[in-house]
């Protein structure tokens, strides 16, 4: 199966799936794993993942950037 730029492989089997869904006129942003019982065979949508309105795409990117910011920053241990 072709992989897709945007897609992150999280093992042999699965993969992230980032992708614009259109629903009764409206946009939505879906981050699902998609997974298959072997390497070799085609992958279907679990339900692993979440679906957003597209409008909520600004609030989840800065979400993101924090948490990747506290990622870079170092680890005190108390």
């Amino acid at each position: 199966m072709e992989m897709h730029p945007g897609n992150i492989d999280l093992s042999e089997r699965e993969e992230l799936r980032a992708e614009i869904k259109n629903r009764r006129g409206r946009a939505f942003v879906e981050l699902r794993v998609w997974t298959a019982p072997k390497t070799d065979e085609p992958k279907w949508p679990t339900g692993k993942g979440f679906l957003i309105p597209a409008s909520r795409w600004p609030e989840l990117e800065r979400m993101v950037a924090d948490l990747a910011s506290r990622l870079d920053a170092p680890v005190i241990h108390e």
